[in-house]
């Protein structure tokens, strides 16, 4: 259940766990969770931005223009099962 541990976040049930919950519970059926993915994966600027993610390389976020408007929330973000989030929240590709 929400919220989980950090420790909890780094196994793939628990990971699956966050990204259904956000799915199910805050977007209208007509979106599904494979929908959500692709559209991440092909979105310009989150395919340039899940590889900082991964990094923690918040400078680098900063200095790319099209990037930049995520460096002020970069600590909250994750990238869960092919879905960026904000906390519990989806950023829509």
């Amino acid at each position: 259940m929400i919220p989980l541990t950090e420790s909890d976040i780094k196994t793939c049930k628990a990971r699956k766990q966050v990204v259904h919950s956000i799915i199910t519970d805050t977007t209208p059926q007509a979106i599904t969770l494979a929908e959500v993915q692709d559209g991440t994966k092909k979105d310009r600027e989150l395919s340039k931005f899940i590889p900082l993610i991964h990094t923690g390389n918040r400078n680098a976020c900063k200095a790319d223009p099209d990037l930049a408007k995520y460096a002020q929330v970069f600590q909250e973000l994750s990238y869960l099962e092919g879905v960026v989030t904000r906390g519990h929240q989806i950023v829509n590709p």
